[in-house]
């Protein structure tokens, strides 16, 4: 679930995957793959994302208010 929202929060604040790498300080490659579901992210990178796209964990995992999945996506 994390990969799709991740892609649909990047596109909706209108970030390229290479820019959202760099900003990452990762590949445009390494983007692709947690996109798409081939590469897990891990806490740190989450916490990171999170902040570049100011987003809310919660919203990033697609979970409402109360920290449960199913916020209406």
């Amino acid at each position: 679930m994390i990969n799709k929202r991740l892609k649909e929060i990047r596109i909706e604040k209108g970030l390229s995957q290479t820019e959202l790498a760099e900003a990452l300080g990762t590949t445009q490659g390494a983007i692709g793959k947690y996109e798409r579901g081939e590469l897990d992210l891990n806490t740190e990178k989450i916490t990171q994302i999170c902040k570049i796209l100011n987003v809310s964990p919660n919203d990033l995992f697609g979970w409402d208010e109360k920290g449960e999945p199913g916020a209406g996506r």
